[in-house]
Order: C-alpha cells, then sequence, then structure tokens
C-alpha cells in the first residue's frame, strides 16, 4: 500500500524511534517536498530532521493533485475510484 505522510507523523515517529515503522508497514511512502523541507530545513535540531534527511527509502515528490489522485485511487476500491476521479476532472 502507499501512503502519502505529513510532518506530524514523521516528527512523531522520529522522536519515538520508530521511524523504520512506515518502511515495515507500507510498500512506499510518500512525502510532499514542503513536508521535507519543514522536516529537515526549517527545524534544524529538532525531532526528525536527521531520521528524515537518512531515510533513503522515503519518496519526496512536488505535490500535485495528480499525485495525490493517483496513490489515493490505487488504495480505494473501484466505487471510491470512480466518484474521485469524477470529482477531479
Amino acid at each position: 500500500m502507499k501512503i502519502v505522510s505529513n510532518s506530524t507523523a514523521l516528527v512523531h515517529l522520529s522522536a519515538a524511534g520508530q521511524l523504520d515503522l512506515l518502511r515495515d508497514l507500507f510498500d512506499s511512502i510518500h512525502v510532499p517536498d514542503q513536508v521535507y523541507d519543514e522536516v529537515v530545513f526549517e527545524a534544524r535540531g529538532k525531532p526528525g530532521e536527521e531520521d528524515l534527511e537518512d531515510a533513503d527509502w522515503l519518496k519526496i515528490h512536488t505535490a500535485t493533485h495528480q499525485l495525490a489522485l493517483e496513490i489515493l485511487m490505487a488504495s480505494w476500491g473501484v466505487s471510491r475510484r470512480r466518484v474521485l476521479n469524477w470529482q477531479w476532472n
């Protein structure tokens, strides 16, 4: 399963020493570049910074509606995908 993570989950898992839990539970973890920048560059020295910087298994993306749509549609059932697809088209 693919997931998209925000900074809250990344910071708290890192502070608890459990950031790798995401890698163990999910096939791919996508992080918007704004979230990555917030944790790594804007919060230097705070929980999450080093762990996130070292987590080469995270997929960092420029956030777009299309990326979010594709990830959601891949994880949802057919009826939800049709509704979501209809709303965005």
